[in-house]
């Protein structure tokens, strides 16, 4: 079920239907969380927040990144951490925040020296 409520978020996404991805999402979050597979969790989290930044609705992304990411360092899933910092990056300056902007490309340099601080972001997020 959480599966099935992930991928219709990320279907919902990609139709620009925010609201209804949004209920999907926090919906297999929960489903997630309730099965013990908080990874799973931090994705959909992460989902979430690339639903928000498309909203419009920069605070709430940054709160669901934040979430991910807090799973995701406890978990130790550098892949995950990876990708979760890049979003947040690139919504830190989107919304013309570029101290903090700026210290998340520092996390990223040490997680990972030799990858780039931005990458292309699935989903085109972003819209903020």
């Amino acid at each position: 079920q959480a599966n099935i409520r992930r991928r219709r978020a990320d279907l919902l996404l990609r139709q620009a239907e925010f609201e209804t991805a949004c209920e999907n999402a926090d919906q297999a979050i929960i489903l997630y969380t309730q099965a013990g597979e908080p990874l799973a969790a931090a994705r959909c989290m992460r989902l979430a927040g690339d639903i928000a930044a498309l909203r419009k609705m920069p605070s709430l992304a940054s709160k669901r990144y934040l979430q991910a990411l807090t799973i995701q360092a406890e978990q130790r899933d550098l892949s995950g951490l990876q990708q979760t910092l890049r979003r947040a990056n690139i919504l830190e300056d989107a919304v013309g925040d570029s101290e903090v902007s700026k210290q998340l490309q520092e996390f990223l340099r040490a997680l990972a020296p030799d990858a780039p601080a931005t990458a292309p972001v699935p989903n085109n997020v972003t819209g903020v």
